[in-house]
């Protein structure tokens, strides 16, 4: 059995990583639990409570990092305690599972990624989207060769969304967060590289703060990022355009080309004068597309002692490619994206 303790428990971790969990039976228990607020706390134990699981309560993040009672720390609290928290962690032999963003800093990103890029535990970072039902299949056909070689891939996400703005939360705070490019942009930058097949050198950012006035967050931006794989990648984002429009993710090879909507979920494959509608599998469990996959893949990793697809690595550069696209739109110039530690 796999001793799963939990720092941050938070109501997205209770509606969608501890389900996650629980589904899994008796392969896992969660063991200890630590949350700062008492109200998040509470609810945590009586939803464990509902499911006969009785963790124990931690005072200090760090005595849960180093409990012999916990073989993996899932962390799930604001970016800028993800780095000591971690650390301590892996110190102690864990395996972890880190929400995105790993860091709310590049310093941060590359401290954490020089520390665990070595570590025989599993390090998993919590990209859901690249397990989604809808993102694997795309991958797949991406893999398959049906549009050849990859050479650009884009992400456009055109609509209005109020989590990276919600008041009095960490990604709310440009600071706590990293920007809205880190708290939420880490997502499509990991989808960017995926589908690139390669890690980011550089960028070139336009955009900022422009219309909203519930936050100082960037709320519109559009970034060109090189591959060293070769291929060109861009992000486009508005986040107060109105509401209706579907977000974008796609790729153009050198015999076709593929594009997904994330609400829509469908996929378009594109051949000269030909295309095809692809729909992907249901997804069947709580919350949304991916959740449990993700989890499920953290857990076979341990037990098979394997990595999943989304390592420190891919945390890293996610986070380094957030933080110089935000760089670049304060420096109006190119920024060479570092190369991790």
């Amino acid at each position: 059995m796999i001793r799963v303790g939990i720092l941050g428990t938070g109501l997205f971790c209770r509606t969608a990583h501890i389900p996650s969990i629980l589904n899994r039976g008796d392969q896992v228990d969660i063991t200890g639990v630590y949350n700062r607020g008492e109200e998040n706390r509470s609810a945590t134990l009586r939803l464990l409570a509902d499911h006969g699981r009785s963790p124990r309560v931690f005072v200090q993040p760090d005595d849960l990092c180093e409990s012999p009672q916990v073989d993996a720390v899932l962390l799930c609290l604001p970016p800028e305690m993800h780095v000591p928290l971690a650390i301590k962690a892996i110190g102690a032999g864990k395996h972890i599972f880190c929400e995105k963003p790993i860091s709310n800093t590049l310093d941060g990103a590359r401290r954490l990624a020089g520390y665990a890029k070595h570590v025989k535990t599993v390090f998993h970072v919590g990209f859901v989207i690249r397990y989604s039902n809808l993102f694997s299949a795309m991958l797949s056909l991406i893999d398959d060769g049906e549009i050849g070689i990859p050479k650009v891939v884009w992400s456009r996400a055109f609509f209005a969304s109020d989590w990276p703005y919600r008041e009095g939360t960490w990604t709310n705070d440009p600071l706590r967060s990293g920007d809205m490019l880190n708290s939420w942009g880490v997502h499509a930058f990991d989808l960017l590289q995926a589908m690139a097949r390669g890690y980011p050198q550089s960028c070139h950012a336009t955009g900022g703060h422009m219309v909203r006035k519930d936050t100082e967050n960037t709320d519109v931006a559009f970034a060109n990022i090189i591959y060293d794989s070769g291929v060109i990648g861009s992000l486009q984002l508005c986040r107060f355009a109105p509401r209706g429009d579907d977000w974008w993710i796609g790729c153009i090879g050198t015999h076709g080309m593929i594009e997904a909507g994330f609400f829509q979920r469908q996929i378009i494959l594109r051949h000269e004068n030909t295309h095809k509608i692809i729909e992907p599998p249901v997804y069947g469990y709580h919350s949304f597309d991916g959740m449990q996959q993700q989890m499920d893949r953290f857990i076979n990793a341990i037990e098979f002692r394997g990595q999943t697809a989304t390592g420190v690595r891919e945390g890293y550069y996610a986070t380094a490619t957030a933080c110089c696209a935000k760089y670049s739109m304060c420096s109006k110039s190119n920024i060479d994206i570092p190369s991790m530690p």
